[in-house]
């Protein structure tokens, strides 16, 4: 057997190998997937430069290109436990032997990465479920009868994320709505504000005067399990009474909405509340409140928004966001929703964002 012919054909294997799962990783949309493919991509590209070289070190050092390579013959011996030596004549059935044992390492590291394949493809499908469950956790209509027209929209970064928004009408009918922003991305995230929805759900229509309170409850019984992970999480909560127009907010620690006033050129910031959830057990939230006017605008976001950066690591900015909003305050909010989108992503220059965004507008009717 030529031992160069043996290379050479290595190489053309690991270079077809290597087309393979770059091929892969370009054709899924999932980034988990895709960051499988390219590391399995760059374990075969370093296996071809490692062949190459040592190819180039045997014909460079044996004109009669007869010779095993040094570092093989080394590697063999050290990994495989077999008294090889370097000239295929002498030995020309420790040659075969070596070559037999490098072909079962290649079976190994082959039916390791069809497994390792396996348990990716189990882990995607189990992410698609758990994202089907939180997407049908977000509401699914939102509240028509109550003088306001209302848009959502939420775009998760990976297949699962920490946004969270709803809206549910009180035993007094007023609207009581959220957005909020869980610490960190995927299913950590997830889980943390699949928690706050089933306690916020509880008690933002228990009868509570304002959210300032409901902030309040909702940190005293999450605390525990947040602070264990040391976890925190950022919130917007409101209450919304159709028959006074009375909006009721407060804002913990969250990007502060935008009150773009029908009558008036310029965004205001609507803050008042406290820290995060899940900061102090004992954290007080303030409320403030106003009357919603006829065409008034309310844009809440998730920091997707405003933090999305371009490639020079500029961030789109509460800036940019309220001149968006101040040149289309007239604008249908699903049309707007999609305008302040498509900002963002002109903004990045990406197709996929790197954290989820959540954008939910409010227009009184």
């Amino acid at each position: 057997m030529n031992i160069f012919n043996a290379l050479r054909s290595a190489i053309k294997s690991e270079i077809i190998a290597q087309e393979s799962y770059e091929n892969l990783a370009s054709e899924t949309d999932n980034p988990e997937v895709r960051s499988l493919f390219n590391f399995l991509a760059g374990f075969e590209r370093t296996h071809q430069q490692f062949l190459e070289a040592e190819l180039r070190v045997l014909e460079s050092e044996h004109n009669d290109k007869e010779a095993m390579p040094s570092h093989w013959l080394q590697l063999l011996s050290e990994k495989l436990n077999l008294p090889v030596n370097g000239n295929i004549g002498d030995n020309e059935e420790q040659i075969m032997l070596s070559l037999s044992a490098a072909q079962s390492i290649a079976k190994i590291l082959k039916d390791a990465n069809e497994e390792l394949l396996k348990k990716q493809v189990r882990y995607e499908n189990e992410l698609a479920i758990a994202s089907d469950i939180q997407r049908n956790l977000l509401p699914q209509k939102l509240p028509e009868d109550s003088g306001l027209k209302i848009s959502a929209l939420n775009i998760m970064a990976r297949s699962v994320g920490g946004d969270y928004y709803d809206f549910l009408k009180n035993n007094r009918d007023q609207i009581a709505m959220v957005i909020g922003d869980s610490m960190g991305k995927g299913m950590p995230a997830a889980l943390l504000m699949t928690t706050i929805r089933a306690v916020w759900q509880s008690w933002s229509v228990s009868g509570l005067e304002s959210p300032g309170e409901i902030l309040g409850t909702i940190n005293r019984i999450v605390f525990p399990d947040l602070n264990l992970n040391e976890a925190f999480i950022t919130m917007f909560c409101a209450l919304y009474d159709p028959k006074t127009s009375n909006f009721k907010y407060s804002n913990a620690g969250h990007n502060p909405p935008i009150l773009f006033p029908a009558n008036s050129k310029s965004c205001v910031q609507l803050e008042t509340g406290g820290l995060p959830v899940g900061m102090f057990p004992d954290a007080e939230f303030h409320s403030d409140e106003f009357i919603l006017k006829k065409d008034d605008l309310i844009v809440m976001f998730t920091d997707g928004v405003i933090e999305a950066n371009d490639n020079s690591k500029v961030q789109f900015g509460f800036d940019r966001l309220c001149d968006i909003v101040s040149n289309n305050h007239d604008s249908d909010p699903d049309r707007l929703a999609q305008t302040i989108l498509s900002e963002v992503n002109n903004h990045a220059g990406i197709s996929s964002p790197s954290d989820d965004i959540t954008i939910v507008i409010i227009k009184k009717l």
